[in-house]
């Protein structure tokens, strides 16, 4: 079994909460919406722990992007690193591609990950996936 556990993205402040400051967070967490937006301005969004980690140990978020390294093989060597962004969708956690989705505990299983970093704190990423 999965740990379960948010960290959360302070939008009005762009400022990101761990699981430890979300805990402590003075507001009553059994307001979350479906959209995981506790406040109606969606001020504060959740995001869900993935359960897995990159090559450092670092635990991967809903939302992270992750530079694959080597992911398409090639026959006169190694291939290309792709940077995928972590999503949850039909119950499951998936890495977006360009153009390809494929299960995250997949991806972590058969390839180095690390986080490069994440939508709300560096939106400019998702220019390159």
């Amino acid at each position: 079994m999965r740990e379960i556990k948010f960290r959360a993205w302070k939008g009005d402040e762009r400022y990101m909460l761990s699981w430890r400051e979300l805990k402590n967070y003075q507001n009553d967490i059994s307001t979350i919406k479906k959209d995981y937006s506790i406040f109606d301005d969606g001020a504060l969004n959740l995001i869900q722990y993935t359960g897995l980690k990159d090559k450092n140990g670092k635990e991967i978020y809903e939302g992270d992007a992750l530079r694959v390294e080597c992911f398409i093989d090639r026959d006169d060597g190694p291939g290309d690193d792709a940077i995928a962004l972590v999503n949850f969708e039909n119950g499951s956690f998936e890495a977006d591609f360009e153009g390809c989705t494929e299960f995250l505990c997949c991806i972590t299983d058969s390839y180095e990950t690390e986080i490069i970093g994440n939508k709300f704190e560096n939106p400019e990423m998702l220019e390159n996936i």
